[in-house]
């Protein structure tokens, strides 16, 4: 399994380098331990965060409420909880 892609009890984590302000949202590819993804918001007052969780959220296809940032809210790399999800139900939709 990748190492920026992991199950955990209750769903999966997933590292990602987010860079904000790209003409439109998508994913760019892997970096050792991180999937890179391109949001199409500005990082301010957590617009970039928002759009992230947006984008994840209909790629992945759940709801917004079950995509979490556990950390590196104020970050480019961030660590996300995704609720509810397999590894296995998502890693085609991921793009990686």
């Amino acid at each position: 399994m990748a190492d920026w892609l992991k199950e955990t009890p209750g769903g999966i984590e997933l590292r990602v380098r987010v860079r904000p302000g790209a003409r439109r949202a998508g994913f760019r590819g892997v970096r050792s331990d991180q999937l890179l993804i391109d949001i199409d918001a500005q990082p301010q007052e957590g617009k970039a965060n928002l759009a992230l969780v947006k984008f994840l959220a209909k790629t992945i296809g759940v709801g917004t409420a079950q995509v979490v940032i556990v950390s590196g809210g104020g970050s480019r790399s961030k660590v996300l909880h995704i609720i509810g999800v397999k590894v296995e139900d998502i890693i085609g939709k991921l793009g990686a």
